[in-house]
């Protein structure tokens, strides 16, 4: 992993953090100052009190991002100065970013009028509207559509003439996506034979796989790919559930192109694979391993909208499908009956697609992770401890996927610990979290208790607590901190690892 580990390097680091601010804030500007030009337009309103309330309420924001965003362009070099700089400017723009949302959609309806005697009820998608088209925004809208395009565009590779049979679906959240391709499966009767799942597949899928499918599900250990290969062509599934980088305890991450390519080659049956992308994200393409002029691949992948590509913001749930081959057209319809589309307000509190800042981005939360998983496996190996036996990530050298994550640059922004059995309880789990925050308390270092992965602020979280189908674990989420506080935060978690 070429990362540079530098300590005195987190003045680069925030300058780089601050690049990526602005621009968030940049995008902000432009599309407040895209909508006042249109609600400018007075046909819009029945009544002009709307538009004296409304456009003031506009520039009054606007006047905000744009003070905040002046702040972004100071020269300093003071470490501390500019971490203040960077965490005030996020908290604010985090603010305004639903607020913004709702506010583009304010003259917006659920159901637009398509015609209308006097005045239409259509707000910005006046002429716009299709009678049982795109009038019930349940179904379909015209705000999704975009956000797609340029995900799309931005986000998936795909080569040509392949990538004009490539389509986009946005969605309520990540379980959304997941949902509606698993429906999808279900009710087309996809599964008649056999369908093979990860063994380390996300564990809130995996129950609904497996109850929806039951005896016809065979798993698989990700890490193994010869073995993968031979089930593939022993049992020829209809179906391949698989994630990119679990999210689950040992973390496998499957050498997906070696597995890929075989299905492209050499494997000649029908087969749709199902591909939670969440954990990789754009780091990982799995159209130009998969496409091909013999047709029988149909791949769903997916990936949760509020983990990597809100930029850390975490504002609002969504999700966003990426389909390629057979009857993927229906996978709309589905999505209109199951509901589960990405609400029109939500499109706007998610950044604009940016593949550059976000590759910059992952690179910054892989290396945290890396570097501390790296620091506390070096701990463990020192100390001899024996409540924490390792340090479980792809990047490092004792783990099943090394082989083929070694040159990968992106390798995940969490890792988990492998305990020993006879503290593998809730007890212990619950007593580090709080050992944690309050070990980081006491040293005045930034770190929270909580779900989720790829925000700013390195996390500690409980996963799978409660459930039947995984085991729980310890998860840490590192954030986009600079190497200074990396380098504190480390320390928080050599202390707790050795008490």
């Amino acid at each position: 992993m070429p990362y540079n580990l530098a300590a005195n390097d987190s003045l680069s680091d925030l300058c780089e953090d601050l690049s990526e601010l602005r621009y968030l804030y940049e995008d902000r500007l432009a599309a407040f100052d895209k909508f006042l030009k249109k609600i400018r337009d007075k046909n819009l309103y029945q009544n002009k009190n709307t538009y004296d309330s409304l456009i003031p309420i506009g520039e009054k924001i606007t006047g905000a991002l744009n003070r905040n965003y002046k702040r972004l362009n100071v020269k300093k070099n003071n470490i501390a100065d500019l971490i203040r700089i960077k965490n005030s400017s996020y908290e604010a723009l985090r603010s305004i970013q639903l607020i913004s949302a709702s506010f583009f959609t304010s003259l917006n309806y659920q159901s637009p009028s398509f015609l209308h005697s006097v005045s239409a009820q259509a707000g910005l998608d006046l002429n716009r509207i299709l009678a049982n088209e795109n009038d019930y925004k349940r179904d379909v809208h015209l705000d999704g559509i975009g956000l797609e395009r340029k995900y799309k565009k931005e986000y998936i590779d795909c080569p040509f003439p392949y990538n004009i049979f490539v389509k986009t679906y946005a969605v309520s959240s990540g379980m959304a996506a997941f949902t509606t391709v698993l429906n999808f499966l279900a009710m087309e009767n996809s599964i008649k034979t056999y369908a093979l799942m990860g063994k380390s597949t996300y564990f809130e899928s995996k129950i609904l796989i497996t109850k929806l499918f039951g005896t016809r599900v065979i798993e698989f250990v990700e890490n193994d790919t010869e073995n993968i290969i031979y089930r593939i062509k022993k049992y020829r599934p209809e179906v391949l559930f698989i994630d990119s980088l679990a999210n689950s305890c040992t973390i496998p991450l499957p050498d997906l192109k070696t597995i890929f390519n075989f299905l492209k080659e050499k494997y000649r049956e029908k087969i749709t694979v199902v591909l939670d992308n969440t954990g990789m994200s754009l780091s990982f393409q799995p159209l130009p391993y998969l496409v091909s002029s013999k047709n029988n691949i149909t791949l769903f992948s997916y990936e949760s909208l509020n983990k990597y590509t809100q930029f850390g913001m975490d504002r609002v749930t969504g999700g966003m499908i990426t389909a390629y081959g057979r009857n993927i057209g229906k996978l709309l319809r589905y999505r209109e009956h199951l509901g589960t589309i990405l609400p029109d307000n939500s499109v706007y509190a998610i950044p604009t697609p940016n593949r550059k800042f976000l590759e910059k981005r992952l690179l910054k939360l892989s290396r945290n992770a890396y570097y501390l998983a790296k620091s506390l496996q070096e701990h463990i190996t020192i100390k001899k401890l024996r409540k924490i036996k390792s340090i479980v990530h792809p990047s490092l050298s004792h783990h099943p996927s090394f082989n083929w994550s070694k040159t990968l640059p992106f390798t995940g922004s969490y890792f988990t610990f492998e305990i020993d059995k006879k503290y593998q309880n809730q007890k212990f789990f619950k007593s580090f979290l709080h050992k944690t925050i309050s070990v980081a308390r006491r040293r005045k270092v930034q770190l929270v208790a909580g779900s989720s992965f790829g925000l700013n602020i390195t996390r500690v979280y409980i996963t799978a607590l409660n459930s039947e189908f995984g085991d729980p674990f310890i998860r840490i989420s590192a954030g986009t901190e600079c190497m200074e506080e990396i380098e504190r935060i480390k320390d928080v978690f050599c202390e707790v690892m050795s008490s």
